[in-house]
This record gives structure tokens, sequence and C-alpha cells, in this order.
């Protein structure tokens, strides 16, 4: 994030952290501009399945957390999470490009 912020400003890029209700909220919001037809996905079968990785559940407490489903890749729902990112910064009214990293560059 900081290289990102270096090359394109301090106003122009934010951090975020995944905090549980914070990726409730990106889910979400996902979910609406999803239902409401407000975002074009990739038409590839990648893209499809990671949507499919996480997964809603009750917690042990009853609280609501998303959790990623058992695959065969080292998979982490990246794109999904990216989409979500950018759906929630839409919704803010602030102009969005999203950039992920490979849990290997962190």
């Amino acid at each position: 994030m900081e290289d990102l912020q270096d090359q394109h400003g301090r106003s122009h890029v934010e951090g975020v952290l995944m905090t549980s209700n914070r990726r409730l909220d990106i889910a979400t919001e996902l979910k609406w501009v999803h239902e409401d037809r407000l975002i074009r996905l990739p038409d590839d079968e990648a893209t499809e399945l990671d949507l499919h990785f996480i997964k809603r559940e009750d917690g042990p407490t009853g609280a609501p957390r998303l959790v990623a489903i058992e695959n065969d890749t080292d998979d982490h729902a990246d794109q999904y999470w990216s989409l979500g990112l950018a759906a929630a910064a839409a919704g803010s009214g602030v102009p969005t490009t999203v950039a992920t990293r490979a849990a290997a560059d962190r």
C-alpha cells in the first residue's frame, strides 16, 4: 500500500483494515451492486468460482461472519475482496481503482 501511496498520492490510496465488521460491510455492498446490476463482472470461470469462495455463517456467539470455503487451490478469494472494496469505495462516491497483492507479496 505504501508503494501505491507514493506512486499515486496519499489522498488517492487508502488502506483498509479488514476487520470482521468491515468485511461484512464490503460483502453487503458487493451483494447490493451485483443484485442491482450496477457492476459488470468478467465472464470467466475463475472469477465465478472466486465469488463463491466466501460464505456467510453464524459464529460461536451468533454474530455473522464470512468464511472462505475449502477449495483445491491456494486462493483466498482475492477477486471477491477486490470487487467488494471497489464496490464499497464507489458507494462512497470516491473514484476507485483497486489493486491487490498476493499473500506471498505481503
